[in-house]
């Protein structure tokens, strides 16, 4: 007989395995012994977050810039060093299954562009033709990826510290009552309705791909 956590250890080593169907399973588990907080948390990673819950490994940073059709990309020059260090993170709340498709979509620059809100992109613009906006390094977004694989890795292993397995689909009621009894939690994650303080976020962060150069 299978069992459902070592399954989830594997599949969380495997690079091939999408982690969007990791945390599937993750929820299965979680959902089955009723640890409600890595429930909680595996729906919001599935569903996207809401702006006042987005935990800190989802906050990326880059470099605020302008597109010239003639001379590509520029730096978009900001006195406030406070100001110029607050706009250049930001914090993505789409579900994993959308960060995983920015990703296949987005291979030819490995760049992305994230859109200023219209009340911030008037103040950088000051009356410009230009648009600044803050580009992203590919390699940000997939370290998201990478951080709930991470997660979901760690947690299987400390449930089969624990004694947790399961078989197949279940688990038995000595397991269930074993992760009832114990802690298990994740770094930076508050809950639907709890804040990560620190950084305002945008849960509604779109990104598009980089324009290249015209000759």
């Amino acid at each position: 007989m299978s069992s459902l956590v070592l399954e989830l250890q594997r599949e969380a080593l495997d690079s091939k395995v999408r982690v969007s169907d990791l945390l599937r399973k993750a929820f299965v588990v979680a959902s089955k012994l009723k640890i409600r907080e890595f429930e909680e948390w595996a729906k919001a990673e599935l569903h996207g977050y809401t702006a006042d819950s987005i935990p800190s490994y989802r906050h990326v940073k880059g470099e605020i810039k302008a597109y010239n059709p003639a001379r590509g990309w520029i730096p978009v020059i900001i006195k406030n060093p406070d100001l110029a260090e607050s706009l250049s993170e930001r914090s993505v709340g789409q579900s994993i299954g959308e960060l995983e498709d920015i990703i296949t979509r987005k291979k030819k620059s490995g760049l992305l562009t994230i859109p200023f809100p219209p009340e911030i992109l008037n103040q950088l613009r000051q009356g410009g033709p230009l648009v600044p906006e803050l580009l992203v390094g590919e390699s940000r977004i997939f370290g998201v990826l990478e951080a709930v694989r991470n997660i979901i890795l760690e947690w299987s292993l400390k449930l089969e510290n624990d004694g947790i397995l399961g078989e197949e689909l279940t688990f038995s009621k000595e397991e269930q009552q074993i992760a009832a009894t114990s802690t298990y939690t994740i770094q930076n994650f508050t809950g639907p309705v709890g804040a990560v303080a620190g950084r305002d976020v945008n849960v509604q962060t779109s990104f598009g791909e980089v324009p290249k150069k015209t000759s």
